[in-house]
């Protein structure tokens, strides 16, 4: 219930008590009388919590309009994955009162439920929350708004600093401008901001939404981490390091200024800005990285003056010089060595059909028979064959006088045409 109280000495009880500004109270004093009772007001802030379990319950205000209202504990069925009680509010090494107080100190300060409200219009409006600051607003369940129009809206919540906002369930803000509006998420610092579930942002202006952000100006959204000043990562990417930008899905930016933006890379630089990794193990599986110790084996292998700069790293390729051209890698080097082999190989086998052929040819010219001795002229035929090669000669024999004789033939096969000529005395 809400109504307008004020302090009252109870000497019998020997504390002070709540009453209406309607009740007269005895022995009202001066002004420094009213001073006394704000700040006893504001030592039983302390005390109603610590108190004997068996005192009566009491509620305070103190203020121009201060109001202070007390409820019975309420205790409603459990909500899955939460407590029995979802009010609990009790130091277990101290059993609580059936009953729970409320503060209200400060002009128009208004607290309900066990709540505590300190300072110029501040007000705790759910139960057991706590505003502490001009215009502070705990308007969540447990609650806690500390600072000149601090809000804490949500259940749990907790925000601390000028105008900072906590307005989903167990968020938390620290840092003046801070919010944070996502179920569990934090803010540390000044203009921070986490807006999803599970965000962190920690730094001046640095922004979570359902990712971390660490670091001034600091950017992270969609599961991704960003550490460092400028530092920014979306879809689930990491950037690590002052400006780093990590852009793609599943990306890692790593070192100031370093740019990832293809999916699934990992950068430690940036186009004009790259970076040497060094003290990398000697990769031994397929999708392992390679380091220069093995990649100087390889270079060495390849001959042709190919080698590797050991303070650039920058690669020579190799130069062969073969029949006459000059080739600078090994493909095109076996590429035009595969080519004059293969002009070899063809010459080599025209000369061998040329042989074969002509070897068939003059076989078919020694099978022209001779003429006889009693004849003075003879024409005939023959033929040849030597290695699958064929020939066919024609030729004839002339008898000039008893003892000249003269002959003549043409051989003709695959590989040309092969001419004779023979003359011969006899005596």
């Amino acid at each position: 219930m809400n109504k307008s109280y004020k302090s009252v000495w109870n000497e019998s009880r020997g504390t002070w008590v709540a009453t209406s500004e309607l009740t007269t109270s005895r022995g009202k004093r001066s002004k420094s009388s009213a001073i006394a009772s704000v700040a006893a007001a504001l030592f039983v802030v302390g005390q109603g919590l610590v108190g004997s379990a068996q005192a009566e319950t009491a509620h305070y205000a103190a203020g121009e309009g201060a109001v202070a209202g007390v409820e019975k504990l309420w205790v409603h069925p459990c909500q899955v994955g939460e407590c029995a009680n979802p009010w609990e509010f009790a130091n277990p090494n101290y059993p609580a009162p059936p009953n729970v107080s409320s503060t209200a100190v400060g002009s128009s300060a208004a607290a309900q439920l066990g709540g505590v409200a300190l300072g110029d219009h501040a007000a705790a409006e759910a139960g057991f929350g706590v505003a502490l600051g001009a215009y502070s607003l705990a308007s969540g369940s447990f609650a806690t708004a500390v600072g000149t129009s601090a809000v804490a809206s949500g259940r749990d919540t907790t925000a601390v600093g000028l105008n900072a906002l906590a307005s989903a369930d167990r968020s938390i803000v620290l840092g003046s401008w801070g919010v944070a509006s996502g179920v569990d998420s934090m803010a540390l610092g000044h203009k921070t901001t986490a807006t999803g579930a599970d965000s962190v942002a920690l730094g001046g202006e640095a922004t979570g939404d359902n990712g971390t952000a660490v670091g001034s100006n600091a950017n992270a959204s969609d599961s991704a981490v960003a550490i460092g000043s400028g530092a920014a990562a979306s879809s689930g990417a990491v950037a690590v390091g002052q400006g780093a930008q990590a852009t793609a899905s599943s990306s890692v930016a790593l070192g100031q200024d370093s740019v990832a933006d293809r999916e699934n890379t990992v950068s430690v630089g940036s186009a004009g800005r790259q970076r040497q990794v060094t003290n990398v193990a000697a990769g031994s599986q397929a999708t392992d990285a390679v380091n220069v110790s093995q990649l100087t084996t390889v270079v060495d292998g390849l001959g042709g003056g190919a080698s590797i700069d050991p303070t650039t790293g920058a690669v020579t390729g190799p130069s062969y010089q073969l029949s006459g051209g000059t080739y600078s890698n090994v493909g095109d080097a076996l590429s035009g060595l595969d080519d004059r082999m293969n002009a070899a190989d063809q010459a080599i086998n025209d000369l061998a059909r040329g042989a074969y052929s002509g070897i068939a040819a003059a076989t078919a010219l020694t099978m022209i028979p001779d003429v006889d001795k009693d004849k003075t002229l003879s024409i005939g035929i023959g033929g040849g064959t030597y290695k699958g090669y064929q020939a066919v000669a024609i030729g004839g024999t002339a008898r000039i006088t008893q003892n000249i004789k003269m002959k003549a033939g043409v051989g003709l096969s695959s590989g040309g045409t092969t001419v004779g000529v023979g003359a011969s005395y006899q005596w």
